[in-house]
């Protein structure tokens, strides 16, 4: 995770194609793991959790959208509770999120 750090390697991943993979994503999505403070203690680069953030956004996770329907913040979207209800007949918009782990991919790889 702490290779993340470096703006060279991630230049690399970026270029290479590699950033772009399902599979290196889903090792991305992995490694969040040490975000938690019995991890992230023993980095010596904590500054990689915050591109690993950029890479791999947590609400672009696909199984917060499986556990809650869909989703993720109530307060937001208005999928849930009074908030998101409208009067009459109306729908509720929901907001859409950009991606930024795909707007920092594409800086990278240019």
């Amino acid at each position: 995770v702490q290779s993340l750090a470096s703006p060279a390697y991630l230049h690399y991943l970026a270029t290479s194609g590699t950033l772009y993979q399902q599979t290196f994503l889903d090792f991305l999505r992995y490694l969040r793991y040490w975000k938690e403070p019995q991890y992230a203690k023993y980095l010596l680069y904590p500054h990689c959790l915050y591109f690993l953030d950029l890479l791999v956004p947590p609400e672009s996770d696909p199984e917060v959208e499986k556990e809650d329907g869909g989703c993720a913040e109530e307060s937001r979207d208005g999928c849930g509770g009074e908030k998101g209800k409208k009067h009459g007949n109306e729908q509720s918009t929901t907001t859409t999120t950009t991606d930024s782990g795909e707007a920092f991919r594409r800086e990278m790889a240019q």
